[in-house]
């Protein structure tokens, strides 16, 4: 198994993943058992010294898609993942809600964790840019920067804290 090598390529139409339900553990917590029915699942993957790599995982479902992007040694029969199911129905203005799921571990225990910061970033970018856009203008304005200053934020603050220590230093000598 470590040594595999090569590459392929999965493509499948409709058919079913027994043993989840993704429609009802994304739509419940207390989701166990059943079985997801998907339209379509497609992906490439290349194997090295028994690791396959893939980054283009597309699973089609009625009310979800899911894309996805890792790793699957073979050898040690571990796994470094990330799918990321998006709910079509959510939040349907932007093309839905997505939360990236990191799959982590031998394949026999793996950690499976929501990856909430990713999540963030993914569905909600447009208000984190407009959230950091308003606190830079409010810096701007309290300490008096120029609006076309291009240094970041965190830069702009160090500075101006660095100069005003540098202030109250120099009226110790005075």
């Amino acid at each position: 198994m470590r040594s595999l090598s090569g590459s392929g390529a999965l493509t499948m139409g409709r058919g079913t993943i027994a043993g989840i339900d993704l429609d009802a553990l994304l739509g419940s917590v207390d989701a166990e058992g059943g079985s997801t029915v998907f339209d379509s699942v497609q992906a490439t993957f290349d194997i090295a010294k028994g690791v396959l790599r893939n980054d283009d995982l597309l699973m089609l479902l009625p009310n979800f898609n899911a894309t996805g992007a890792g790793q699957v040694d073979l050898g040690a029969q571990r796994l470094d993942y990330t799918v990321t199911p998006k709910a079509l129905r959510v939040n349907a203005s932007r093309g839905g809600l997505a939360v990236p799921v990191r799959i982590r571990g031998p394949w026999a225990d793996p950690e499976i964790k929501a990856d909430l910061r990713a999540a963030i970033d993914l569905n909600f970018a447009e208000e984190k840019q407009r959230a950091e856009d308003v606190v830079r203008q409010k810096i701007q304005e309290e300490l008096n920067i120029a609006p076309d200053d291009n240094r970041s934020t965190e830069d702009i603050v160090k500075d101006e804290l660095e100069n005003a220590v540098r202030r109250e230093l120099f009226k110790l000598f005075d």
